[in-house]
């Protein structure tokens, strides 16, 4: 019922999302123009995938519990984990749908802007006039609105899960306040991230550090809730056995003792 495989995928999407964060500072000097496209199609293909992997997963696990705890029916169904892989699939394959779309009608092109030009450090002779690369297409707004939805009704579906299945008494399941928090925390960095994305367009190296520092923050602030609990309950049972082994092996000790006197 704890679904080790779709924890696995919870892992390997946040991976996915941590990866993105390379290839968002990737010094772009390093390829040429015409790979420019190809790059910029990367970071938000990781990014997206990343997202549906940990957050379909951790919604597909909380969706089986409120199945099986809200469905009054009796003779409901046993979801299987393969149904819960087509669910995380299906969410991919709408990321692939949405991606294709965009790179075959409206693919990605590198789009430059000259900044306030600014003498050099150490020869006053020399102007140096800064230049910063962007990830632009024609109807970008359009096709970011479509994936900001798309990932924002997703949200809203996890977290209607973990309101449902707040009062799931078996604490191994019952990840509802935990992803609350996962959900409440993407939330506030996406809208945080969009608006210094837009604000702060032109100083490229504040919004690669603000970004990154909310991807990692959101990323691992989600491994911990969903996995540092079940690590304490694990944890909490071990120390509890081995007490009462150790109870148990002196209790025995005892009796041994009494028989010899």
């Amino acid at each position: 019922m704890s679904s080790p495989h779709l924890n696995n995928l919870i892992i390997i999407g946040c991976m996915l999302t941590y990866m993105s964060v390379i290839f968002l500072g990737l010094d772009t000097t390093l390829s040429s123009v015409a790979a420019f496209p190809y790059i910029c199609t990367a970071r938000a293909w990781i990014l997206m995938a990343g997202f549906s992997l940990a957050f379909g997963a951790m919604f597909s696990k909380t969706w089986r519990v409120h199945s099986i705890f809200t469905d009054l029916k009796l003779n409901k169904k046993v979801i299987k984990d393969y149904q819960l892989f087509m669910v995380v699939g299906i969410l991919l394959a709408i990321d692939i749908a949405i991606i294709t779309t965009w790179q075959v009608a409206d693919p990605f092109y590198r789009d430059t802007k000259q900044l306030e030009p600014r003498h050099h450090e150490s020869m006053d002779d020399v102007l140096v006039i800064p230049e910063n690369e962007y990830c632009q297409s024609e109807h970008m707004t359009i096709f970011v609105s479509i994936i900001y939805a798309y990932k924002g009704l997703l949200l809203v579906f996890g977290a209607f899960l973990a309101w449902e299945t707040r009062h799931v008494s078996i604490p191994a399941l019952n990840d509802s306040k935990h992803i609350g928090f996962s959900v409440y925390n993407v939330f506030i960095t996406c809208i945080a991230g969009a608006a210094i994305s837009l604000v702060l367009s032109d100083r490229k190296d504040l919004v690669f550090v603000l970004l990154s520092f909310f991807i990692i923050f959101c990323t691992t602030a989600t491994l911990c809730l969903v996995f540092v609990p079940k690590v304490r309950l694990v944890v909490r049972k071990f120390c509890s056995f081995c007490s009462c082994i150790f109870k148990l092996n002196l209790r025995f000790t005892v009796i041994v003792i009494m028989d010899k006197i």
